[in-house]
């Protein structure tokens, strides 16, 4: 009789760890019609849809593989990605912003590749405030290798306790055309 308990206690400790395991996995999305999406765990996104931080609302607006912008051009076999990016202060106060928010990952790199450092006043400066309720749309500009497969641009949400809340990765095409 006392190891059926103990194989039952063994049993129901199991069901209750498989019940609540994934809780921190499940996506907890919400699709407001033409607003955003409020986000635990993580999320694939899409480049035109908005997307609701703690802080503050984004969409990216577009990404594009390009040849050069405003005369820079990428070391020889990298590629240049502009990423243009809307962001709303949606946190009741002012806050700052930056560069430091967005990162590129790759299957084929062990480090993430943070924007390139503003060329021109379209481009993301490097830290900014924004203030309540303010919207902004910059330019980011990432160089990466031209072999890099499994592109992502990134956004982690990490709150003041340095927790990680949400994690935001749109893929980028491993082939997308470069315009003329």
């Amino acid at each position: 009789m006392k190891n059926r308990l103990i194989i039952l206690a063994i049993i129901a400790s199991f069901a209750l760890v498989s019940l609540t395991a994934g809780c921190g996995a499940v996506r907890d999305i919400i699709d407001n019609e033409g607003g955003g999406n409020s986000v635990k765990g993580s999320i694939e996104g899409e480049v035109g849809k908005t997307y609701s931080t703690q802080w503050f609302d984004f969409k990216i607006r577009s990404i594009q593989r390009i040849a050069e912008y405003e005369g820079y051009t990428p070391g020889e076999d990298y590629t240049l990605l502009d990423v243009v990016i809307e962001e709303t202060n949606t946190f009741g106060e002012d806050i700052t912003m930056g560069t430091f928010d967005f990162y590129l990952t790759t299957d084929n790199a062990s480090y993430d590749r943070y924007p390139l450092d503003p060329l021109d006043d379209s481009m993301m400066p490097i830290e900014f405030d924004l203030s309540d309720g303010e919207r902004a749309e910059y330019h980011m500009l990432f160089e990466f290798p031209d072999d890099s497969t499994g592109v992502k641009l990134n956004y982690t949400e990490i709150d003041v306790d340095d927790n990680i809340n949400a994690t935001f990765s749109i893929a980028i095409p491993d082939q997308a055309p470069t315009p003329e």
